[in-house]
C-alpha cells in the first residue's frame, strides 16, 4: 500500500490565517492557532466599539473515518458561547446545502457516505484510505494509504 502524509503545523496555519484576517476583516486581531494531541485551540482579540474582547475556542477531533467516502469526522466545540453559536450557525448553514453536516450539542459530525460526489472524484476518494488525522508535536497530520 502507498501512501501520503500531509503536515500543516502552527507556524502555517497562524500565517495562513493571520494573512487571511489581516487583509479582510479588521476588527479581529492577534489570532493564535496552538495545536495538542487531539485538540486545536484558537484565541483571539476583537475590536468592537474602541474595547477589545479576548475570545477562546477548541475544537477537539472525536472521529476519523475509514475512508475520504465512508465513515464519520466528528469534531467537538467549546470555549466562549457567542463563537460556539456562530460556528454552529455557520455549519447549520452548510448542512442546509450539504447532506451528511450536522451540529448537535456541540458535536460537529459528518457523514461521508452521504455526501454527494461527482462519480470520477468519488472512484478516487474510495481508493483512500485515512490512515490517521491527529495533532502530534504541534502539526496535524494526515496521513493517507491507497487501497485497491
Amino acid at each position: 500500500m502507498s501512501g501520503l502524509t500531509i503536515r500543516i503545523n502552527e507556524v502555517f496555519i497562524n500565517g495562513i490565517i493571520n494573512k487571511l484576517i489581516g487583509d479582510n476583516v479588521h476588527r479581529i486581531k492577534k489570532l493564535n492557532v496552538k495545536m495538542t494531541d487531539t485538540k486545536i485551540h484558537f484565541q483571539f482579540i476583537a475590536n468592537l466599539f474602541n474595547k477589545d474582547g479576548l475570545f477562546e475556542f477548541l475544537i477537539e477531533i472525536k472521529e476519523i473515518p475509514y475512508t475520504l467516502t465512508n465513515g464519520y469526522l466528528k469534531f467537538s466545540i467549546s470555549g466562549d458561547d457567542g463563537i460556539k453559536r456562530i460556528i454552529e450557525g455557520i455549519i447549520y448553514v452548510f448542512s442546509r446545502f450539504i447532506n451528511g453536516i450536522a451540529i448537535t450539542n456541540n458535536e460537529i459530525s459528518i457523514d461521508l457516505s452521504k455526501i454527494e460526489y461527482n462519480e470520477k472524484l468519488k472512484l478516487l476518494l474510495e481508493s483512500l484510505k485515512l490512515d490517521s488525522f491527529e495533532i502530534k508535536n504541534s502539526e496535524l497530520l494526515l496521513k493517507l494509504k491507497y487501497i485497491e
